[in-house]
């Protein structure tokens, strides 16, 4: 009887130590995670379905945690960004009122992504943060960026384009994660060029050739375009984040999406390779691919 007494005991106390332990590493991931109480996504939750705000800042402060809490993207402006924004040749936004404007385009734009796209920067491990800056002193209106860190950067400045510009800088974070998982992602995009087609990076020497225009009997070039816009001739990155923008704003299908264009050859080359590497989830813009 006494054997068994210390054997329930010991039983007893493994158990608590075990149960504490868990406990530990939970905790110790949710820090890590850096993710909110329970507690704190309550309040910014119901803060956010109330609109009761105080001052724009308040706003502003209530957005930026819905985002984080909703998609695991940390988005920062003004003095925040300074250090980042002088880098990109940027500079930053203080005016709180386009900055709540900035704020409810990102959150709206957003919810155009399938939910699991978001794992990527809710992980941790490739963090991103989306800097809202004024203007770039050059004829920017986005960028992409990932350092050795695999931290990836989008910055985007106030400009009537905004939602296209941040779905095209979008496409290259997503791009430098398929990237990592996967060598040679695109290795055949060059056969779904026209015949010895060459990108050119200076983007005053693009021509119109081969890119598509509404007015399609001006020239036969058009009639079966490779390229939605100009730009899309500067790299083949630049290729695919224009088509992944103009797909992601797109409210009605194309001519250039019909079955047989060449376009619409790249466009399901960009969503089979998503659909492999990012997500499980189809797209919005896949019933107009269809």
């Amino acid at each position: 009887m006494i054997v068994k007494s210390k054997t329930k005991k010991l039983s007893i106390i493994t158990d608590t130590i075990f149960f504490l332990f868990v406990v530990l590493i939970f905790v110790l991931l949710v820090q890590k995670l850096d993710l909110p109480s329970y507690n704190e996504y309550e309040e910014t939750m119901a803060q956010f379905n109330s609109k009761n705000f105080k001052s724009v800042e308040e706003e502003n402060e209530v957005y930026i945690k819905k985002i984080k809490n909703d998609f695991g993207i940390i988005v920062l402006y003004g003095k925040d960004v300074a250090d980042y924004a002088s880098s990109v040749n940027a500079v930053e936004q203080y005016d709180e009122s386009i900055v709540n404007k900035n704020l409810k385009q990102i959150y709206e734009t957003l919810q155009d992504y399938p939910d699991d796209v978001f794992n990527i920067f809710r992980s941790r491990k490739y963090p991103l943060h989306v800097m809202i800056v004024d203007r770039f002193k050059n004829n920017t209106l986005a960028l992409a960026s990932k350092n050795s860190l695999n931290q990836y950067r989008l910055f985007v400045s106030n400009t009537s384009s905004f939602e296209r510009a941040f779905h095209h800088e979008m496409f290259h974070i997503l791009e430098y994660y398929m990237s990592d998982k996967k060598r040679n992602l695109y290795s055949d995009w060059a056969s779904l060029n026209p015949q010895g087609f060459k990108y050119e990076p200076n983007t005053s020497m693009i021509t119109s050739d081969y890119v598509y225009n509404v007015n399609s009997n001006i020239n036969k070039l058009y009639n079966n375009p490779y390229f939605v816009t100009r730009y899309s001739k500067a790299s083949d990155k630049e290729d695919r984040a224009e088509i992944f923008a103009e797909l992601m704003i797109a409210t009605r299908k194309q001519p250039y999406l019909e079955n047989g264009q060449n376009i619409k050859k790249k466009a399901d080359k960009i969503d089979e390779s998503i659909l492999e590497n990012v997500t499980t989830s189809k797209f919005p813009y896949y019933n107009i691919l269809k």
